[in-house]
Formats: structure tokens, C-alpha cells, sequence
């Protein structure tokens, strides 16, 4: 039989925060590379875009330090976020030309 555990309050939040973390990364780093920027300026567009909100929201509620920076999931959310968006990155082409 399956043992049908209620989801708490906590973990739903918990859930939909690593959700919107990742969705804005993602949408960050779909922007750099549209903008035909390197991996590194993929990766800080994409963490910024991911964790800003977050950061900002609770900064001013008073919960410091933010959550992006203590909570491991979601480092671990940035972290699966870089890698995709690596993966799909384009290099722009060389033209030979210096």
C-alpha cells in the first residue's frame, strides 16, 4: 500500500522556491546567451536573474542572511541551472579576423 504523506506548508514553499529559482535562471541565462555572451556572462545572468528576487524579498522582510546563500537546495539549484545552461550555450563563431 502507498502511505500517502501529507505535504506540509514548509515543503510546498520550499518546493515552489526552488521552482522559481531555477524557471528565472534558466530565463537569465536564455537571455545571455541570446545577448551571444560567454559562459561566464551566462552564468552571472543566470545566477543573478535566479537569486535577486529572492535575495530581495528577504532582505526586506528581515530574514538575513537570504536563503539563497543558507539554504544548500538552493545552491544546488544554481549549481544544476549552470550546467544545463552550459550545455546549451553557443560560442559565436570565429571569423579568423583579430
Amino acid at each position: 500500500m502507498l502511505d500517502a504523506t501529507p505535504l506540509t506548508t514548509a515543503a510546498l514553499l520550499l518546493t515552489l522556491d526552488l521552482i522559481g529559482t531555477f524557471a528565472f535562471a534558466v530565463s537569465g541565462a536564455a537571455s545571455g546567451v541570446k545577448s551571444r555572451l560567454d559562459v561566464f556572462g551566462v552564468s552571472i545572468l543566470a545566477f543573478v536573474a535566479g537569486n535577486a528576487g529572492g535575495v530581495t524579498r528577504d532582505v526586506l522582510i528581515g530574514a538575513v542572511p537570504p536563503a539563497a546563500i543558507t539554504l544548500p537546495s538552493l545552491a544546488a539549484a544554481s549549481r544544476r541551472r549552470h550546467s544545463a545552461m552550459v550545455d546549451l550555450h553557443v560560442l559565436p563563431p570565429t571569423t579568423g579576423v583579430r
